[in-house]
């Protein structure tokens, strides 16, 4: 049962936000590799503006295609990376130099990756052979991001997922999402949410296929913790599937979802394997109220929901983050309305939480979801919502799961404009409260700016019980510092929460241009100290590995970072050159068997309240 969990992981998060945000496939059935992740600055997909009029032919019109690139498609994907072009990858700092993914990927992926394909099969195999045991694949999909970005035709960027009165079409399918004999396909195009669900099986089905039939892949869904420890101990890759939504079931906050249809809702995707659920995700929605931590996500809220959050000053408590007004009206005008929106007056200076937690039919949903044993998230409910959650749990001896977590104790307060600590941070007392539960909480592969403009900032105070000096920002020894504390706190195993696909940076590099936040000083003590990661390197138990090679691309940790999730045994490598002992590393190897702890856990709670 040795190997560590990601319970995180966006695989097919291509198929979310309408289709138009994120670049590559996770594989290609057809066109393999060369498919798959081809360049981006256009493409085949039928995608049209935001507004739903014609998407231009980057060959025949304005921006050209590139010469370089002899077949660009026949729509604008990325295109030059602008803000028109490619809005949400130019502001989360994606912005790669070249467009081209295979076979040169000098481009994309990389560390600072958040729009670009980073769970390609075959590094996903990679991270599986060094050690990866389970995973958690998140379908995901964001309507704000839809609403202001070229989509896929057809698509209505409101339906994340079938709502209640529509569930009944989810019987043309078995529990494998193949059409039954005589029956044939909705005339609507599958919500993201389904299509992702679908898309893990049918990789699942064409694992199988090139590995000798029916279970003999080595990416294997499970439905129970039996089944899981099965497979790691069949020394294959468990995967749990999830669902992370900004309207869970359709519930928006004003409805249209009962305590039937949420019920009704919750079977119908436990039968179809569903396991794990954020029941909130960015914005408010039918069971509670979500986090206040960025700006543009505010704005999200606004345009989706059609409501502003209602903040209180929580400075108090120690938050420092806070709504600026100016910059949401700005972020409204370019990405939806084109006119100043109508947003709310959020004092300047005055740290901003939700002033809401969850709502009635969140009761309903928690004992739906008990009911079957599955695993609750709480990751993006706000402080609110997080204490009527944990009181819940608390009450029903229910396992509680933060599976992509930043630590409120590590960074400072405020940091420059209107940065600081936020309601997304996991705070001690709320820590203290998961793992009294018996929960479980995954270390988040970034810091808090690494996808912002804020990139290259020092916000953290570190953690210096880490015994690894905080001398490289952004690298693994910045990570390390989560990775200690979290350990310190929750006193057991912890998991990775990369959340790759998921619109967010991760560890960068300690070596090359780019490292350690481009600050001089700390990229001289990294050449001083010669801690660099050494090719090949061996992971015990799990093999030796050298650079990761796709194309004639060679990715190397020490410059280029964790460009992608098959360079999780490098990191693993590296934060032993760093400094962290096989003992310090041990949570980390426990963290899938801890993952199905508390899996069991929740069915065994479960069925004493049958």
């Amino acid at each position: 049962m040795r190997g560590y969990a990601d319970i995180h992981v966006h695989m097919f998060a291509n198929l979310g936000h309408g289709g138009g945000v994120v670049v590559g496939e996770a594989y290609d059935a057809q066109g393999g590799i060369n498919q798959a992740l081809k360049q981006d600055y256009g493409t085949n997909l039928d995608l049209v503006q935001k507004d739903g009029t014609e998407l231009h032919n980057p060959e025949v019109s304005l921006p050209f295609c590139p010469k370089f690139l002899p077949n660009c498609g026949s729509k604008l994907f990325h295109g030059d990376h602008t803000p028109l072009d490619d809005p949400v990858g130019f502001g989360t700092e994606d912005r790669p130099g070249s467009n081209l993914g295979v076979p040169l990927f000098n481009g994309w992926p990389t560390w600072t990756t958040t729009v670009h394909q980073q769970v390609y099969y075959k590094w996903l195999e990679r991270a599986w052979q060094g050690g990866l045991r389970l995973m958690v694949m998140q379908a995901v999909t964001n309507e704000a991001l839809c609403l202001s970005n070229k989509h896929l035709r057809g698509i209505d960027c409101s339906v994340s997922m079938l709502p209640p009165d529509r569930l009944n079409e989810m019987d043309l399918y078995d529990d494998h999402f193949q059409l039954k004999a005589g029956e044939t396909a909705p005339q609507l195009p599958l919500p993201p949410v389904e299509a992702q669900l679908q898309a893990a099986y049918q990789f699942e089905a064409f694992l199988d296929q090139q590995s000798g039939g029916p279970g003999q892949g080595w990416f294997r869904i499970v439905t129970t913790p039996d089944q899981a420890r099965a497979v790691i101990r069949a020394g294959k890759l468990a995967v749990v599937l999830g669902i992370e939504v900004d309207k869970l079931f359709g519930c928006s906050l004003n409805g249209p979802c009962t305590n039937a249809s949420v019920i009704a809702a919750v079977d119908k995707y436990y039968a179809k394997g569903v396991r794990a659920v954020f029941p909130v995700h960015n914005f408010d929605n039918g069971f509670g109220a979500a986090a206040t931590w960025q700006d543009a996500i505010g704005v999200g809220q606004g345009a989706a929901v059609g409501s502003w959050w209602q903040t209180m000053d929580c400075g108090n408590s120690g938050y420092g983050f806070w709504l600026d007004r100016t910059v949401m009206q700005a972020l409204y005008a370019i990405g939806f309305a084109g006119k100043i929106a109508d947003v709310p007056f959020y004092p300047p200076g005055l740290p901003s939480c939700n002033k809401n937690g969850l709502l009635p039919l969140s009761g309903t949903l928690f004992d739906a979801l008990k009911s079957k044993g599955m695993i609750i998230d709480i990751d993006h409910m706000s402080s609110k919502s997080i204490e009527n959650t944990l009181s819940w749990a608390e009450q029903q001896n229910y396992p509680i799961v933060a599976s992509h977590t930043l630590y409120f104790d590590l960074y400072h307060q405020h940091y420059s404009g209107n940065g600081g600590r936020h309601e997304r941070m996991r705070t001690r007392a709320q820590l203290d409260r998961i793992r009294k539960l018996g929960g479980m909480v995954a270390v988040m592969l970034k810091d808090d700016v690494q996808d912002t403009d804020r990139k290259d900032e020092q916000v953290e105070v570190g953690y210096p019980s880490s015994r690894v000096p905080d001398n490289c920002l952004h690298s693994s020894k910045t990570w390390a510092q989560a990775y200690r504390y979290a350990v310190d706190v929750m006193g057991g195993p912890v998991a990775f929460g990369s959340d790759f696909n998921g619109v967010a940076g991760h560890v960068g590099p300690r070596f090359g241009d780019h490292s350690c936040g481009n600050n001089t000083n700390e990229q001289l003590l990294q050449w001083r100290d010669s801690s660099r990661l050494s090719y090949p390197f061996t992971i015990a138990g799990f093999g030796t590995f050298d650079k990761q090679v796709t194309g004639t691309k060679a990715f190397d940790f020490n410059v280029d970072g964790l460009a992608h999730i098959g360079l999780l045994p490098d990191l693993v490598a590296d934060l032993k050159v760093i400094g962290l002992s096989d003992a310090a590393l041990e949570p980390l190897f426990h963290s899938a068997e801890a993952y199905i702890n508390v899996w069991e856990k929740c069915l065994n709670e479960a069925a004493e309240g049958q």
